[in-house]
Parts: structure tokens; C-alpha cells; sequence
């Protein structure tokens, strides 16, 4: 998971012209690991989902820190309201 969502983020933020492309893996990422991260987080270097990150939602404008380990089932930056 982590490899295809870098991949996706730096499409996203600095492939010029094909932006798309990363929202298409951003798509194949869900589908394959289950996990909803959006390729327009940021996330640190060094940070873990664990069991493919199955279950795991990332709000888009979520930051998270290096190094960082995250289990299955884990909601980051749910906003109600």
C-alpha cells in the first residue's frame, strides 16, 4: 500500500498533466488493500499500516508525523458537523 500511495501523492501534487493518474491509483489502492487514504494526505516518511492498512480511512488534509505506526480499522481526521 505504502509504494502505490506515494506514488499516487506525488502524481497528485507535482505530475503536472496527470493528475488523474494519481486518483486512479488512488483508486486501485482502495480496492486492492481496502483503505481509504486519500493520495492528498500527508503522510511522513517511515509510517507503517500495518495488515495493508484494511479498514483504514485518511481525510485528505490529514498530517501525519514520520515514523508512524497505524493498525487496522483506524479512522484519521473524521470531521462531523
Amino acid at each position: 500500500m505504502n509504494r502505490l500511495w506515494r506514488i499516487a501523492h506525488w502524481l497528485v501534487f507535482k505530475g503536472k498533466g496527470i493528475r488523474r493518474l494519481g486518483r486512479i491509483l488512488e483508486l486501485t489502492n482502495h480496492v486492492i488493500c481496502g483503505c481509504s487514504v486519500s493520495a492528498s494526505a500527508d503522510i511522513g516518511k517511515g509510517t507503517i499500516f500495518f495488515h495493508r492498512g484494511i479498514g483504514c480511512v485518511v481525510h485528505p488534509s490529514t498530517k501525519i508525523g514520520d515514523n508512524c505506526k497505524i493498525f487496522q480499522n483506524v479512522t484519521i481526521g473524521s470531521k462531523l458537523g
